[in-house]
């Protein structure tokens, strides 16, 4: 049996799993020859700054520059990772929840190019990729959070001073979000079990259908109502949101960040 950290998906999974549990990652990365071409030889370093540049964006990441170079030099450093637009969080120093007498500074991954950097190259794109795949997830948390923010909401409460009868539990409002916030629940559910079904599938909204088959990709295809093509994969987007069909180049949709909009010429089928 290989060590449990030889095997990149136990890395990731670990990566995962601290991400979701605390809510970001502390990613550190070298200078020389990680990022900046101490020897000049011409080399650039461009795949590994973009993707610092990538992991920065993402929310709860902190990066933090481990170099060995002198104290003198650190001002060129925070100098040039700034003129280069190579995110950097703090230089040497660890984060403020982290205390310790060690000289070694609190990292969940490191990227240098003298301890395995295409191996953590590797194992960081494979974590956006995974972040790519639970974005539904985290939808559907955030769902549950509003409901459960507007079932909470003072005027809901008989008795309160902003009561307001038209939310009192039993109205139409009430039972709405009510209703919504089982809904969302169960889908949540039924996504961190696995165990989503075809018939699962079928009784959901188209809203709630696009959003779980971002999750499910390989699972749920995409069926064109006009020329009746069934996509593996997304259909090809285009400009200002608008989705077209693979093979007729047909409107499917327009998809904005605030969710669907006619037109919606096309059906979900779970494969």
């Amino acid at each position: 049996m290989k060590d449990q950290y030889m095997v990149m998906r136990n890395v990731v999974d670990r990566l995962v799993a601290e991400y979701q549990e605390h809510g970001g990652l502390q990613i550190a990365y070298d200078f020389d020859n990680t990022v900046y071409d101490y020897h000049k030889k011409g080399h650039s370093y461009e795949k590994v700054i973009e993707l610092i540049r990538t992991l920065s964006k993402v929310s709860g990441i902190e990066l933090t520059v481990w170099t060995g170079t002198a104290v003198e030099r650190y001002e060129f450093v925070a100098k040039y990772l700034t003129d280069n637009n190579i995110p950097f969080t703090r230089i040497n120093q660890n984060p403020p929840f982290f205390k310790s007498s060690s000289p070694k500074i609190f990292y969940s991954i490191l990227l240098d190019d003298r301890a395995g950097l295409d191996s953590a190259y590797d194992t960081c794109i494979k974590f956006l990729e995974r972040l790519d795949e639970m974005k539904p997830l985290r939808i559907f948390e955030e769902y549950i959070e509003l409901y459960e923010k507007f079932l909470s909401d003072p005027r809901y409460t008989p008795g309160s001073i902003a009561h307001n009868p038209r939310y009192t539990p039993g109205s139409i409002a009430h039972s709405m979000y009510t209703k919504r916030l089982e809904e969302v629940r169960k889908i949540h559910q039924l996504l961190t079990d696995n165990a989503m079904t075809p018939e699962e599938f079928a009784k959901l909204n188209s809203r709630d259908k696009w959003d779980v088959s971002k999750m499910l990709k390989g699972k749920v295809i995409w069926f064109c109502e006009s020329c009746g093509a069934y996509h593996g994969a997304e259909p090809t987007h285009a400009g200002f949101g608008e989705v077209y069909c693979n093979d007729c180049d047909y409107l499917l949709t327009h998809r904005t960040s605030g969710g669907q909009s006619n037109p919606m010429n096309y059906t979900f089928k779970y494969n």
